[in-house]
């Protein structure tokens, strides 16, 4: 998780600097795969194919082919139970040297980032996230929805990641005096994910990848590795949670955020395992990295003038 002239050309080449080892194998097709102890079994492999295919196809539809999101004013957080604090240019918060090296790669100015707390009193829960404005990135971590976190409590009508991140990017930039550039987003990372479905989900495209485990520390380490664009593995990655909620973000608000694509995906390794301990493994799980880089849909107007 983006103006000056310099910035914008920051968006438009940050990732032809990006470089990943040549030697990457590329994601094969994977709909009989042997599966080791600890992994999803291949019907969840699978199910996340579809889902991440139905994602994709609501990507490639032009704005007036699918229905948006109810949710455009900020005021509609607070109308359902949401409290987001805003904090500009804020001493740097390193999360972890995998947060210092994107921010540092991609020369994201502190001057520019919000930083942002949604908290939802009701059902307990919380979306955290980074919003730059040079470049044009969302940073997302830490996230826990009303459904995950009822407990028997009523669902706000506005729950997911999805809309209250697009009110809360959207009013970031209005309080920089940047509108314009909510047709910008260059950048969205899913940082330390902590999700154990969409943990095995990554780690079976990992394997797929020809990783070796004893591998993924050193070759996973950033910049990371990039995913073959809609390959089995891309839309096992758009069908995790972290994934399907970047597209929805994208998906639902294109009358704001412009005709967008998922361009790829790369995974990056953090050394730092996530925090907690996993009820299953008794092991605090290892934390993965999810850059989606965002461009514009090659039949959207923004490309045709290009």
């Amino acid at each position: 998780m983006y103006l000056t002239s310099m910035s914008l050309t920051v968006r438009l080449t940050s990732f032809m600097f990006l470089k990943f080892p040549a030697s990457a194998a590329s994601p094969r097709s994977s709909e009989n795969i042997t599966l080791s102890p600890g992994t999803p079994g291949a019907g969840e492999w699978n199910e996340a194919i579809q889902k991440g295919r139905l994602r994709h196809a609501l990507l490639d539809s032009p704005p007036t082919g699918i229905e948006m999101s109810s949710f455009a004013a900020y005021s509609d957080l607070a109308n359902n139970g949401w409290k987001s604090t805003l904090l500009l240019d804020q001493s740097w918060e390193l999360e972890s040297d995998v947060f210092d090296a994107i921010a540092k790669h991609f020369q994201i100015q502190q001057s520019k980032i919000t930083k942002v707390d949604s908290l939802h009193a009701g059902t307990g829960a919380a979306y955290r996230g980074w919003h730059s404005a040079s470049p044009y990135v969302i940073f997302s971590m830490d996230n826990h929805s009303p459904r995950a976190r009822m407990s028997g409590k009523k669902i706000p009508d506005l729950e997911h990641w999805s809309d209250v991140t697009f009110l809360v990017h959207q009013q970031c930039l209005a309080e920089q005096n940047d509108v314009a550039g909510m047709t910008k987003l260059s950048l969205i990372v899913s940082g330390k994910i902590n999700n154990r479905a969409d943990n095995d989900i990554i780690n079976i495209v990992i394997r797929e990848m020809g990783i070796q485990s004893t591998e993924v520390s050193q070759t996973l380490a950033f910049p990371g590795e990039p995913v073959e664009s809609e390959s089995p593995s891309f839309f096992a990655l758009l069908g995790t949670a972290n994934g399907g909620g970047i597209a929805r973000f994208l998906s639902d608000h294109k009358s704001s955020l412009g005709w967008k694509c998922i361009k790829d995906i790369t995974i990056v390794f953090d050394p730092k395992p996530c925090l907690g301990i996993d009820l299953k493994t008794k092991k605090r799980p290892t934390a993965y990295w999810l850059l989606f880089q965002i461009d514009d849909h090659p039949n959207s107007p923004a490309k045709q003038s290009d």
